[in-house]
């Protein structure tokens, strides 16, 4: 069984991703914009920015531009499912220990931001 985009994802953000595993995160990202989204990514970051703006609430709001777009990044990465999109909103929340903040931070230092 192939390992989850989750599990490859969460070693990139931890540095211990190989150049394969970038690959392979690029790859499924694409093939879920194309299946979920008919490879319309706009629509696809949309259900996505909604879905993280429903979840976090009024802290969505208060993340600066900068922070939100790391979120929305590192959101996609994960391909949630589009009938799920929700509830994956809520679970990454979970898996950021629900600090915004500190996780963009992260998030932008390994994108060099």
């Amino acid at each position: 069984m192939p390992e989850s985009q989750f599990a490859i994802v969460d070693r990139a953000l931890k540095g211990q991703a190989t150049a394969e595993d970038l690959s392979l995160v690029q790859a499924n990202f694409e093939r879920w914009v194309q299946l979920d989204f008919a490879g319309d990514e706009a629509l696809a970051l949309a259900y996505s920015v909604n879905a993280l703006a429903d979840a976090c609430a009024t802290d969505w709001a208060a993340l600066s531009e900068r922070h939100r777009s790391a979120h929305i990044w590192l959101f996609t990465l994960l391909c949630p499912d589009k009938a799920r999109v929700d509830q994956a909103a809520l679970a990454y929340l979970s898996w950021i220990d629900h600090d915004l903040a500190r996780s963009a931070e992260i998030v932008l230092e390994l994108r060099g931001d």
